[in-house]
């Protein structure tokens, strides 16, 4: 269909918010992982559950999908679970950056970002501290090297060193570059920016672009 042909890449998909296997079928191209990532995003933790649990064990084993499961559990506050899959991933180590950028949910500083969130959350402040550190030292050197694709982790980073009005304000002018989508919703450490007016007021333009994006296509607005 040409919605399939026009939004075959994963990047565009994220446009959509919503999966729609009969329209959007890339499950034929990336088995079950793209689907999981898409139920994670939206918040569909049941489904995205029992996604996981009926892949393969050597499937569930992978990086990348401990990764999705750790993602998943911080997001739904579970942080005593969440450190497990990570330290299976990362084999103990804390990796803060690497060859996945920091746009992706899965990058190694959006993956140490939740981890701080749930090391705060398990009163575990001085391993927190430790990581937060690294983390804005990366920033800095993004902000002192790239010019863009960072707004979501130094939202999140910020949240995590307290600073709420400033994450929004980072969010905000994201949105405004291309940088920021609906996945924030459910981002583990944005979350807590929920009952910021700034924040939602930010989700409702996102959203209001989304539905737009959809009647062009001749889909219907999203349900989440």
């Amino acid at each position: 269909t040409p919605v399939q042909r026009q939004f075959r890449g994963d990047a565009k998909l994220t446009w959509l918010k919503q999966y729609d296997p009969e329209l959007l079928d890339v499950q034929s191209r990336i088995p079950g992982e793209y689907t999981l990532w898409s139920y994670i995003h939206g918040g569909q933790w049941e489904a995205a559950q029992a996604l996981f649990d009926s892949l393969s064990p050597e499937r569930r084993n992978a990086v990348i999908n401990q990764e999705e499961l750790s993602i998943m559990q911080a997001a739904r506050g579970d942080c005593e679970d969440s450190l497990a899959p990570l330290e299976q991933a990362h084999g103990g180590q804390v990796p803060v950056y690497g060859l996945v950028p920091p746009t992706f949910p899965r990058a190694n500083s959006n993956l140490a970002a939740n981890r701080v969130y749930c090391l705060q959350r398990l009163g575990r402040q001085e391993e927190a501290r430790a990581i937060l550190g690294r983390l804005e030292g990366y920033l800095e050197t993004l902000r002192e090297n790239a010019e863009c694709c960072f707004a979501v982790l130094d939202a999140k980073t910020r949240v995590l060193g307290g600073d709420q009005v400033g994450a929004v304000s980072v969010l905000e002018a994201g949105f405004e570059r291309g940088e920021v989508d609906w996945r924030v919703r459910y981002d583990p450490v944005l979350q807590q920016l929920a009952d910021d007016p700034g924040f939602q007021a930010l989700l409702q333009r996102i959203d209001e672009m989304i539905d737009g994006l959809r009647r062009e296509l001749g889909m219907p607005p999203a349900d989440l």
